[in-house]
């Protein structure tokens, strides 16, 4: 069933052509950029095209957020439960975003 989904014809992009594209778009870049005084330019159109993006974000937001509803934002529980609840979602959020940095520490100790 896996294979009739991936390879039916149902007009849909499905992830084998993103791994496509996506592997074509690494292999242009490393052909198109061999060393890195080069890469100045696609900065700079990475940058270009980074800020049309957020400043696009941005205003689409603040419209939305014109239009819309008042919210209520207020978190549940005791107080107790708020700050347990707050250490919890710290913990997590420094596991998650630091997991790249014990094998740094590691490698650094090394040498």
């Amino acid at each position: 069933m896996a294979i009739y989904i991936t390879f039916r014809d149902d007009n849909a992009m499905k992830l084998p052509y993103f791994i496509a594209i996506v592997g074509f778009t690494c292999g242009l870049f490393a052909i198109c950029i061999p060393h890195l005084l080069a890469l100045r330019i696609w900065l700079g159109v990475s940058t270009l095209l980074s800020l049309v993006y957020i400043v696009t974000a941005v205003s689409l937001s603040q419209r939305d957020e014109i239009k819309a509803p008042p919210r209520d934002y207020s978190i549940p529980g005791t107080h107790t439960s708020k700050i347990f609840t707050t250490i919890g979602a710290s913990a997590s959020l420094v596991f998650a975003l630091n997991t790249g940095m014990l094998p740094e520490i590691q490698v650094r100790n090394r040498r």
